[in-house]
């Protein structure tokens, strides 16, 4: 993929589920450092993904003009419950175009969880104007790591305040927020 490609975002329906659990399983692979490994085989999240999420959440993929699956989005109610972009594919935006669809379509506000050993995707999610509402020693997440819960507190408040640039800001809501695991292989 390259920057001048076609991006297509779409919903993800049964036949996709292959393409996104690749996506999750090849991006985490990627990401092993700064994110802790799966716990789960990658038949496990192929499962998951074709049982799990497509059925049960709000799955978008962001593919390219040739129908190549770049990325992959998950909303649970108000969760980002995942967000993987393939590493071939980092740095065109893709992450970006999701988050605007999450914020499109969950405009009251978001929520979602990130490893504490991950300062990229801490970045990432600041620079959206998400801010740490949680952090926790990792005892609700699979791997048992440090992550941390970041907000959006929504269109209404961006709106009224400006993209918070706050970076670490702690913030508290006034909503109550479900215990969340982090569910980057969270398996049922």
């Amino acid at each position: 993929a390259s920057t001048t490609d076609t991006i297509i975002l779409r919903r993800a329906g049964d036949t996709d589920a292959v393409a996104a659990a690749e996506v999750l399983i090849r991006s985490r692979e990627a990401a092993l450092g700064a994110i802790p490994a799966s716990v789960h085989s990658d038949e496990e999240i192929m499962r998951w993904v074709q049982t799990g999420l497509i059925p049960h959440c709000d799955v978008w993929l962001a593919e390219s003009g040739d129908r190549r699956t770049l990325a992959l989005l998950v909303l649970d109610e108000d969760w980002i419950d995942q967000l993987y972009v393939r590493p071939d594919a980092a740095g065109l935006g893709i992450g970006s175009r999701l988050i605007e669809l999450a914020k499109e379509q969950r405009p009251d506000g978001l929520q979602l969880r990130t490893f504490a050993t991950n300062p990229g995707s801490q970045r990432f999610y600041e620079r959206h104007g998400f801010v740490v509402a949680e952090q926790t020693e990792g005892s609700a997440n699979e791997e048992k790591q440090p992550d941390l819960r970041y907000v959006w507190l929504g269109a209404p408040a961006e709106s009224a305040l400006g993209t918070l640039k706050t970076g670490r800001a702690h913030i508290r809501l006034d909503r109550p927020s479900k215990k969340r695991a982090n569910s980057a292989t969270q398996l049922e």
